[in-house]
């Protein structure tokens, strides 16, 4: 009971729910949707297994999208969105686009240096309304404060970070 659970066959993607900054990524899922705001619409950039995106709509969030630039990665989302019941659309997207979907919640789990490449785009993409954010996951706890800085120069603060081994995650709002 009270338990979130998830099938995932990560293929060659990534994304088994094992990883840190996947667990993490999902401990700041759950905050915001006890908030119970969850109206809010969830992008996933860098969907891997589409873990992330199934565990936002299992939440309660109701519009959810992944995106990944490997069509291999969308294919597999998909099976396992819907070896989980769910519908949801995954589709090939880079976070290093200047032009990124839009969301309420926008969740990335990529690599410190993509991160802070695709900062300004990224910020842009998030929803400007209140109780709209930001998780960012996937970087090294010695990587975080250039990662942070980046986001901060965007008009984001960090809200909270989670260090859980040697990686660092955090969840920003405006």
């Amino acid at each position: 009971a009270g338990e979130l659970v998830i099938d995932i066959e990560p293929g060659m993607s990534f994304g088994t729910g094992i990883h840190p900054t996947t667990q993490t990524c999902i401990r700041f899922l759950q905050v915001l949707a006890e908030t119970g705001r969850r109206d809010r619409s969830v992008v996933d950039m860098g969907c891997g297994s589409g873990i992330l995106a199934i565990a936002a709509r299992k939440l309660g969030f109701n519009s959810v999208s992944g995106y990944d630039y490997d069509s291999s990665a969308v294919r597999i989302a998909a099976e396992n969105a819907r070896a989980n019941g769910l519908d949801i659309p995954f589709h090939e997207g880079n976070a290093l686009s200047p032009i990124l979907p839009t969301g309420d919640i926008f969740v990335a789990n990529i690599l410190a240096p993509v991160l802070m490449e695709a900062a300004p785009a990224i910020c842009r993409a998030v929803s400007t309304q209140q109780d709209h954010a930001l998780i960012l996951s996937g970087i090294l706890d010695n990587q975080y404060e250039a990662v942070k800085a980046a986001y901060v120069a965007q008009g984001f603060r960090e809200h909270q970070s989670i260090l859980s081994g040697e990686w660092r995650s955090g969840l920003f709002t405006r």
